[in-house]
């Protein structure tokens, strides 16, 4: 028990320094390490100590739905939400709610969602992903 307080104290360190190079801007909540649990952990607990960053919900979102192997996940649809409620034009929380509608059959709305990424931006980096799918709704 004692050794597992330790291990605790010593995340909970570490997600503390996490979080003030974040705010310094040192590192930013998308760079990769490979260990795909160990980011979603870090941007939880960065999530907790920061819940209007928008950079650190997109993040998340991304990285949960990267774990379930491209599935928009509910917890990924949450914060989606926020950042959509806070900024209804975030790119990254527009393609994804479009994801979220065509894996569930909702093509009508992933169409309309996905043409207002286009809209905002005719070049997204989420171009060929979009098309991809529009493709498959044919």
């Amino acid at each position: 028990m004692r050794s597992m307080i330790k291990i605790l104290a010593i995340d909970e360190a570490t997600v503390i320094k996490l979080f003030w190079l974040f705010k310094i801007g040192f590192i930013h909540p998308a760079n990769e390490t490979g260990n795909l649990k160990a980011e979603i952990f870090a941007l939880e607990k960065l999530n907790t100590l920061d819940k209007k960053n928008e950079d650190l919900k997109i993040s998340l979102a991304k990285k949960l739905t990267d774990q379930a192997f491209g599935i928009v996940t509910a917890k990924a649809r949450i914060l989606i939400s926020d950042v959509l409620e806070e900024n209804p034009y975030q790119i990254d929380a527009l393609y994804l709610a479009g994801l979220t509608a065509f894996q569930n059959s909702r093509n009508d709305i992933a169409k309309k969602v996905w043409s207002t990424v286009f809209e905002i931006n005719p070049e997204t980096k989420y171009k060929n992903s979009i098309n991809e799918n529009l493709l498959k709704m044919k």
